[in-house]
Protein backbone atom coordinates (compact mmCIF):
# COMPACT_ATOMS: atom_id res chain seq x y z
CA UNK A 1 0.00 0.00 0.00
CA UNK A 2 2.77 2.45 0.77
CA UNK A 3 4.42 1.94 -2.61
CA UNK A 4 1.74 3.69 -4.72
CA UNK A 5 1.60 6.50 -2.17
CA UNK A 6 5.38 7.06 -2.31
CA UNK A 7 5.27 7.15 -6.12
CA UNK A 8 2.53 9.72 -5.90
CA UNK A 9 4.57 11.88 -3.52
CA UNK A 10 7.67 11.50 -5.70
CA UNK A 11 5.66 12.45 -8.76
CA UNK A 12 4.26 15.52 -7.03
CA UNK A 13 7.73 16.58 -5.86
CA UNK A 14 9.12 16.15 -9.38
CA UNK A 15 6.25 18.20 -10.82
CA UNK A 16 6.80 20.89 -8.18
CA UNK A 17 10.54 21.01 -8.96
CA UNK A 18 9.81 21.43 -12.68
CA UNK A 19 7.28 24.16 -11.97
CA UNK A 20 9.71 26.03 -9.74
CA UNK A 21 12.51 25.68 -12.29
CA UNK A 22 10.28 27.18 -14.96
CA UNK A 23 9.01 29.98 -12.71
CA UNK A 24 12.36 31.10 -11.25
CA UNK A 25 14.66 32.89 -13.69
CA UNK A 26 18.07 31.33 -14.08
CA UNK A 27 21.17 33.05 -12.75
CA UNK A 28 22.26 33.71 -16.33
CA UNK A 29 18.94 35.44 -17.06
CA UNK A 30 19.24 37.53 -13.90
CA UNK A 31 22.82 38.48 -14.77
CA UNK A 32 21.78 39.40 -18.32
CA UNK A 33 19.12 41.67 -16.83
CA UNK A 34 21.66 43.47 -14.63
CA UNK A 35 24.06 43.87 -17.55
CA UNK A 36 21.27 45.26 -19.74
CA UNK A 37 20.33 47.75 -16.98
CA UNK A 38 23.96 48.90 -16.77
CA UNK A 39 24.53 49.20 -20.54
CA UNK A 40 25.19 52.76 -21.68
CA UNK A 41 27.07 55.86 -20.63
CA UNK A 42 26.85 57.22 -17.10
CA UNK A 43 27.89 60.62 -15.72
CA UNK A 44 27.95 62.40 -12.37
CA UNK A 45 25.38 64.92 -13.66
CA UNK A 46 23.02 65.26 -16.59
CA UNK A 47 24.93 66.61 -19.59
CA UNK A 48 28.27 65.98 -17.88
CA UNK A 49 31.10 63.89 -19.30
CA UNK A 50 30.69 60.14 -19.03
CA UNK A 51 32.64 58.62 -16.17
CA UNK A 52 31.54 55.01 -16.81
CA UNK A 53 30.53 53.27 -20.03
CA UNK A 54 29.11 49.73 -20.18
CA UNK A 55 28.73 47.58 -23.28
CA UNK A 56 27.40 44.04 -23.53
CA UNK A 57 28.62 41.22 -25.72
CA UNK A 58 28.00 37.48 -25.96
CA UNK A 59 28.90 35.98 -22.62
CA UNK A 60 30.24 39.14 -21.02
CA UNK A 61 30.56 42.89 -21.07
CA UNK A 62 32.95 45.77 -21.56
CA UNK A 63 33.63 48.55 -19.07
CA UNK A 64 35.44 51.85 -19.53
CA UNK A 65 36.13 54.01 -16.49
CA UNK A 66 38.80 55.99 -14.69
CA UNK A 67 39.84 54.23 -11.48
CA UNK A 68 40.39 56.35 -8.39
CA UNK A 69 43.78 58.00 -8.85
CA UNK A 70 44.43 56.07 -12.07
CA UNK A 71 44.44 56.41 -15.83
CA UNK A 72 41.34 55.79 -17.99
CA UNK A 73 40.84 52.04 -18.32
CA UNK A 74 38.93 49.84 -20.75
CA UNK A 75 38.45 46.24 -19.74
CA UNK A 76 36.48 43.42 -21.32
CA UNK A 77 34.99 40.72 -19.16
CA UNK A 78 34.01 37.24 -20.32
CA UNK A 79 32.65 34.21 -18.54
CA UNK A 80 35.20 32.58 -16.25
CA UNK A 81 33.42 29.25 -16.56
CA UNK A 82 31.75 29.66 -13.17
CA UNK A 83 28.22 31.01 -12.71
CA UNK A 84 28.15 34.81 -12.52
CA UNK A 85 31.96 35.15 -12.44
CA UNK A 86 33.80 37.07 -15.18
CA UNK A 87 37.50 37.27 -16.02
CA UNK A 88 38.73 40.69 -17.07
CA UNK A 89 41.27 41.62 -19.70
CA UNK A 90 42.50 45.19 -20.02
CA UNK A 91 42.95 46.53 -23.53
CA UNK A 92 46.28 45.35 -24.96
CA UNK A 93 46.43 42.78 -22.18
CA UNK A 94 45.73 39.07 -21.96
CA UNK A 95 43.57 37.43 -24.62
CA UNK A 96 42.31 33.88 -25.05
CA UNK A 97 43.86 33.64 -28.54
CA UNK A 98 47.17 34.91 -27.24
CA UNK A 99 47.09 32.41 -24.38
CA UNK A 100 46.38 29.55 -26.80
CA UNK A 101 48.85 30.45 -29.54
CA UNK A 102 51.19 33.02 -28.04
CA UNK A 103 53.21 33.72 -24.96
CA UNK A 104 50.72 35.80 -23.05
CA UNK A 105 48.61 34.47 -20.18
CA UNK A 106 46.33 35.94 -17.55
CA UNK A 107 47.80 38.99 -15.88
CA UNK A 108 49.96 38.07 -12.92
CA UNK A 109 49.91 41.12 -10.62
CA UNK A 110 53.18 39.92 -9.05
CA UNK A 111 54.89 40.55 -12.39
CA UNK A 112 53.18 43.89 -13.07
CA UNK A 113 49.84 44.80 -14.49
CA UNK A 114 46.43 44.75 -12.89
CA UNK A 115 44.23 41.70 -12.47
CA UNK A 116 40.52 42.35 -13.11
CA UNK A 117 37.51 40.16 -12.40
CA UNK A 118 33.82 40.66 -11.75
CA UNK A 119 30.86 38.88 -10.25
CA UNK A 120 27.13 39.35 -10.45
CA UNK A 121 25.01 38.98 -7.35
CA UNK A 122 21.30 39.67 -7.43
CA UNK A 123 20.72 43.05 -9.04
CA UNK A 124 24.28 44.32 -8.59
CA UNK A 125 27.58 43.79 -10.35
CA UNK A 126 30.91 43.94 -8.53
CA UNK A 127 34.15 44.71 -10.35
CA UNK A 128 37.48 44.03 -8.67
CA UNK A 129 41.03 45.07 -9.50
CA UNK A 130 44.24 43.93 -7.84
CA UNK A 131 47.59 45.63 -8.38
CA UNK A 132 50.87 44.92 -6.59
CA UNK A 133 53.67 47.46 -6.69
CA UNK A 134 57.44 46.89 -6.88
CA UNK A 135 57.67 46.76 -3.07
CA UNK A 136 54.98 44.09 -2.68
CA UNK A 137 52.29 46.47 -1.43
CA UNK A 138 48.86 45.91 -2.92
CA UNK A 139 45.75 47.87 -3.86
CA UNK A 140 42.51 45.91 -4.08
CA UNK A 141 39.56 47.93 -5.36
CA UNK A 142 35.95 46.78 -5.32
CA UNK A 143 33.38 48.73 -7.31
CA UNK A 144 29.73 47.87 -6.59
CA UNK A 145 27.35 48.93 -9.38
CA UNK A 146 23.67 48.86 -8.48
CA UNK A 147 20.95 50.25 -10.81
CA UNK A 148 18.35 52.16 -8.81
CA UNK A 149 15.51 54.57 -9.60
CA UNK A 150 16.69 55.41 -13.11
CA UNK A 151 20.24 55.98 -11.93
CA UNK A 152 23.31 54.01 -11.03
CA UNK A 153 24.67 53.79 -7.49
CA UNK A 154 28.41 53.19 -7.38
CA UNK A 155 30.39 52.41 -4.24
CA UNK A 156 34.15 51.96 -4.33
CA UNK A 157 36.16 50.44 -1.50
CA UNK A 158 39.95 50.33 -1.60
CA UNK A 159 42.02 48.03 0.55
CA UNK A 160 45.77 48.48 0.70
CA UNK A 161 48.64 47.06 2.72
CA UNK A 162 48.02 49.97 5.13
CA UNK A 163 44.34 49.10 5.65
CA UNK A 164 40.98 50.03 4.17
CA UNK A 165 40.17 53.51 2.95
CA UNK A 166 36.78 55.11 3.54
CA UNK A 167 34.21 53.99 0.94
CA UNK A 168 33.47 56.43 -1.86
CA UNK A 169 29.88 56.52 -3.06
CA UNK A 170 28.38 58.28 -6.04
CA UNK A 171 25.05 58.35 -7.85
CA UNK A 172 25.34 58.48 -11.65
CA UNK A 173 22.77 59.39 -14.31
CA UNK A 174 22.46 57.94 -17.79
CA UNK A 175 23.68 60.26 -20.58
CA UNK A 176 23.59 60.22 -24.37
CA UNK A 177 20.59 57.97 -24.91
Amino acid sequence: MSEPHSKSVEGRLAALALLLAAAVPSAATATAGVLEDLRGRWAASAGGPAVVEWTTSGDGFGLSWTPSGGAPTTTTFSSAGRPNVYAGAAKAGWSVMGAMFGDDGPVNPLKGGTLYWARADGDALYVYSLAIDDHGAFALDRYAYHPEQGGLAVAMVRRTASGSEAPQEQKLVRVGQ
